[in-house]
């Protein structure tokens, strides 16, 4: 059984930029998309046309204006993905861009950050899509540019983890090594195309928290080193003042000895007095 989808663009004057609207189509449906455009002139007279992914549709358009509003649809089923894409409508001869809206299967949703583990543990990644059915989910390791399903059937690594809901899947990986970092996708398969979303994991081993510590552990022991050897070089300096200081001091004294040893030595003179009678 088809569903029905009808979709609308509000209304837009000449004034206005293009409108564009994205529509979430999981199953064969059937599809009516609407255009609406006012303009101060003869609306019977205004051409009308559709576009999907810049070629021109031919067929099932159909457009009456009411009052000073244009109305233009375009009915169609949408059985498989080639139907999917861009539906852009126009009025007048200029080719004037009135709006699109573009069909596309659900999105896929998962942890946007990567995330960061250790080497021997578990983890557990997961996607899901709102409102959606897929058809079937499929986990793939992305190496470089190329992308390698998971194996689960013979890998013990890893593990298909059973769905509560059919828009959920998990994947668990236990035993982490560095091999096992890098880009996982999960694909869901609709009736209508493809949907996919990449996880990053990243798998640290243990020794990769310690790195900080032991950088600052040795900026501290350079900072003492450079320290000490500057208290070194200043003691030193110091001692070699001092030393420089002694020497002239003993040499002062020297001298002074010296003087005192010339002034000892001089002969000295008695003076005697006579007292006369």
């Amino acid at each position: 059984m088809l569903g029905f989808l009808r979709e609308k663009l509000g209304k837009a004057d000449s004034s206005e930029e293009p409108v564009e609207k994205n529509i979430t189509l999981e199953r064969p449906s059937h599809v009516e998309l609407i255009c609406q455009f006012t303009k101060p002139v003869d609306l019977n007279s205004v051409n009308v046309f559709w576009e999907k992914n810049g070629e021109v549709l031919e067929n099932n358009s159909i457009s009456n204006a009411t009052g000073n509003v244009l109305y233009a649809q375009y009915k169609f089923t949408v059985i498989n993905s080639n139907q999917m894409g861009s539906y852009s409508c126009f009025f007048g001869e200029k080719k004037k861009h009135r709006g699109t809206f573009t069909l596309k299967v659900p999105e896929i949703k998962g942890k946007n950050k990567p995330i960061i583990t250790y080497v021997g543990d578990t983890v557990i990644l997961v996607c899901k899509c709102q409102h959606c059915s897929p058809i079937s989910w499929t986990w793939y390791h992305r190496n470089g540019s190329v992308q390698v399903p998971v194996d689960i059937q013979t890998n013990d690594k890893f593990y298909m983890i059973n769905r509560t809901y059919s828009n959920e899947t998990k994947l668990k990986i236990v035993q982490l090594s560095e091999k096992d970092q890098g880009l996982y996708a999960c694909h869901a398969v609709y009736q209508l195309g493809e949907s996919e979303m990449l996880i990053e994991l990243v798998v640290l081993s243990y020794l990769v928290p310690l790195k900080p510590f032991l950088a600052i552990v040795a900026e501290v022991i350079v900072l003492v080193s450079a320290i000490l050897l500057c208290e070194m070089y200043t003691h030193k300096k110091k001692c070699h003042s001092d030393g420089g200081k002694e020497f002239e001091q003993i040499e002062q004294l020297k001298s002074d000895d010296s003087s005192n040893g010339i002034e000892n030595n001089a002969p000295r003179h008695r003076i005697n007095s006579v007292t006369s009678k």
